[in-house]
């Protein structure tokens, strides 16, 4: 799904602060339309946070959660220099967002800037020390060579500790995310992962 104001979504005006929350919610809200009382999760990149969410608020809807190519943390000055990076607006990164998002690009791209730049400013985590309240099974998944994730591999780890029961995939190949860039592999490790979990 593509979230409020990003994709072929509806556009927003302004973004609200507590933006991967209303992911979450989103997320629920579509199940929930879709006649689904329970549901598997997967996400990639901030899509996994919001994936993560899900499980913290609404536990009663989620049957196990797929989080690729995201981290708990991250520090006010990498999150500044993300959006630095941003703002090169290289032609691969034009590519990425039009593709993406379509010929208004440039908008949601500076509404999620300003977004990361919040994210920075209340201290850079995204979960809030919550993630120990997660009690579905979990799959973490990332690339040691992610470009975007700081010490994601470190990350992945201390993640899991705090959710029982999780289990963490880290390839050292491919970039950010994993789902695309090593997809046979994702691919792989994520329906293993679906083939263990409990008959619905």
């Amino acid at each position: 799904m593509d979230f409020l104001g990003t994709g072929q979504s509806d556009r927003l005006k302004d973004w609200p602060e507590d933006w991967w929350y209303h992911g979450a919610c989103q997320a629920k809200a579509l199940a929930e339309h879709l006649g689904q009382e329970k549901c598997i999760i997967m996400g990639t990149s901030g899509g996994a946070v919001a994936a993560l969410l899900v499980a913290i608020h609404f536990p009663q809807n989620v049957t196990a959660v797929i989080a690729d190519s995201c981290v708990e943390k991250f520090s006010p000055e990498q999150l500044r220099h993300g959006v630095e990076e941003r703002n090169k607006c290289t032609d691969e990164q034009v590519y990425f967002w039009s593709t993406a998002n379509g010929a208004d690009w440039k908008q949601v791209v500076e509404a999620d800037s300003e977004n990361l730049i919040r994210l920075a400013e209340n201290g850079g985590d995204c979960f809030q020390r919550r993630l120990k309240e997660i009690k579905c099974p979990v799959l973490l998944t990332g690339s040691l060579q992610d470009s975007f994730l700081p010490d994601i591999g470190g990350q992945l780890c201390r993640m899991s500790q705090q959710i029982e029961g999780s289990r963490v995939y880290i390839c050292n190949s491919g970039d950010h995310p994993l789902m695309w860039s090593e997809a046979d592999d994702f691919r792989r490790i994520s329906s293993d992962f679906m083939r263990s979990l409990p008959a619905l």
